[in-house]
């Protein structure tokens, strides 16, 4: 066998480090390709659960703000309420002359509390489109219920069964009755009972 020279130790060497270099390059590269399909799946499983985030977090401000709507609903109704049945008492009080039967003829008394009661009226009307959308089944049969009422009151009155004063009246406690309904109806309502009595 030959001696080795120095110069064959030294390609040896080489050999021996490019040998050793290689086995960490190709190393390095697999564990380089393992992370990146690793990241890769990270990236995708983040993606998801951002979307999954997104959904939920719309779906909970569409309830919110439905929520949001409905507790606005309920608080323009039953002020309403409220300032027809002030409207119905200052009328009762102030718009009858002291017999109680007779309508002061003195528009100046009179035309300003009719006007501001017809005012609220047209209020309370225009909040049936959104009551309808966004109360409950409960709140909405009290206010159809309400509405077959003042149709009955209003058909005695023009038959001649109730006078002036007594459909007013009638037509107050009529009111009180549903803003009464109502408030109870909203407490449970916008405490979500009535939602979940029915699942």
């Amino acid at each position: 066998m030959k001696e080795m020279s120095t110069k064959d130790y030294f390609f040896f060497g080489i050999l021996i480090l490019v040998n050793i270099a290689g086995i960490w390059v190709s190393s390095y590269l697999s564990k380089h390709g393992e992370l990146t399909v690793v990241k890769e799946n990270l990236d995708k499983i983040t993606e998801v659960q951002e979307q999954i985030k997104a959904r939920i977090s719309g779906e909970l401000s569409v309830d919110q703000k439905l929520w949001d709507l409905k507790r606005e609903t309920y608080w323009e109704l039953t002020n309403v309420l409220c300032e027809l049945s002030n409207d119905l008492w200052d009328l009762l009080h102030e718009g009858f002359l002291p017999d109680e039967k007779t309508i002061n003829p003195d528009k100046r008394i009179t035309q300003p509390l009719i006007e501001r009661f017809s005012k609220n009226l047209d209020k309370k009307i225009s909040l049936t489109a959104p009551s309808f959308i966004v109360l409950c089944p409960e709140a909405i049969e009290a206010l159809q219920a309400h509405t077959n009422e003042s149709r009955q009151i209003t058909k005695e009155f023009k038959e001649g069964k109730l006078d002036t004063r007594n459909y007013y009246e009638s037509t107050r406690e009529m009111i009180d009755d549903l803003y009464n309904k109502i408030i109870e109806i909203a407490k449970k309502d916008l405490s979500g009972h009535i939602r979940n009595e029915k699942n």
